[in-house]
């Protein structure tokens, strides 16, 4: 039951960002909802069938843009799993280990097409990429990183609240 609820949760982040959060641009770059989101709901102790949400956001978003699906569902795979990874390692400082794994997520979802661009033979350098895209997008996405932690973190908290008592 409770993994019903990543249903309408990931298709109003998809909605949010399409609509709303696309629209926000720092130079060409725009933030990506779904990875904070994912990432966050990761960090969350008590949190299950993490790699789900990993699957249905990669899903989601491929659905909505250019993008194939293997792409997508690779970056968002990685990053649930280096969450995971640091959930176990650094667990006493989430809102921090949130805020690395948005950065790291933000470049490795960036920089491989930019790689693949200039491969293509785009008129697009990769410094240029890096200034006007990558990072501009990268601190987008790390200005959304405390309103959805809280948001999420507050989800979870009732979502799991019942398994305690």
């Amino acid at each position: 039951m409770k993994n019903l609820v990543m249903v309408p949760i990931l298709l109003g982040a998809l909605m949010l960002q399409t609509v709303v959060v696309s629209r926000v641009q720092l130079l060409y770059g725009s933030a990506d909802l779904m990875l904070v989101v994912l990432s966050a709901w990761a960090l969350q102790e008590r949190t299950r069938h993490v790699w789900l949400w990993a699957v249905g956001a990669a899903g989601l978003v491929a659905f909505v843009s250019a993008t194939p699906l293997y792409w997508w569902s690779i970056t968002y795979l990685v990053i649930t799993g280096a969450a995971l990874y640091l959930r176990h390692r650094v667990w006493q400082m989430p809102v921090l280990v949130l805020f690395l794994v948005v950065f790291v997520g933000s470049l490795m979802e960036h920089v491989p097409v930019l790689v693949w661009l200039r491969l293509q033979g785009a008129n697009l350098g990769l410094l240029d990429g890096l200034s006007l895209v990558t990072l501009p997008s990268a601190i987008l996405n790390l200005l959304l990183v405390l309103p959805v932690y809280v948001l999420v973190r507050s989800l979870a908290n009732q979502l799991y609240a019942a398994e305690e008592e």
